[in-house]
């Protein structure tokens, strides 16, 4: 049976995407040049549909050249151009540690509230919600404080996840006792 044109058929990707996947692949063995290239191609088109990608990709280039204000620029320069794009949750959850560990909490809370938890692994989950109730903590957001905890619970895929949120929220209470 002949198949009909365009079902069943991945279209090909874009001279773009390809570019990237290349530059991404690169850098692996030569991170300087990957690292020319992702820029070359992030100022092609600062906003186009792949600067979360290329943000993600320069940030592991920077981190591993261990110069995390480069990394955190380009992780910040992709979401801003991209703040829904397919890896802006991934980035959210990245930087919001990093501004909370310089102090600024009401920063890394607008980083990280509107993360879509949906699109994040188990883990990342956890870990966005967890830093989620330290933010609120901070800022004094009580109500956010117990309304984090509460998604976090909602989420929580089984008994055994339940119960060990359960367990931290409860050491959270004590803690502030």
């Amino acid at each position: 049976m002949p198949s009909l044109p365009g079902f069943g058929e991945s279209p090909a990707p874009s001279a773009d995407k390809v570019e990237y996947e290349q530059a991404a692949a690169l850098a692996k063995t030569n991170p300087d040049q990957a690292k020319d290239r992702l820029e070359a191609l992030r100022q092609k088109d600062p906003e186009g549909e792949l600067a979360d990608d290329i943000a993600v990709s320069l940030a592991q280039i920077h981190r591993a050249k261990k110069d995390e204000p480069r990394a955190a620029a380009a992780l910040e320069a992709g979401l801003k151009a991209q703040p829904q794009g397919n890896r802006s949750d991934e980035i959210r959850l990245d930087l919001a540690p990093s501004e909370s560990a310089r102090g600024r909490w009401a920063t890394a809370y607008v980083v990280l509230a509107p993360v879509r938890l949906q699109n994040l692994t188990a883990g990342q989950r956890r870990e966005a919600l967890r830093l989620l109730v330290d933010l609120a903590r901070a800022k004094k957001d009580r109500v956010a404080e117990i309304l984090w905890p509460s998604q976090a619970r909602a989420e929580a895929a089984d008994l055994h996840g339940v119960a060990k949120l359960d367990t931290e929220s409860d050491q959270r209470l004590t803690e502030r006792s």
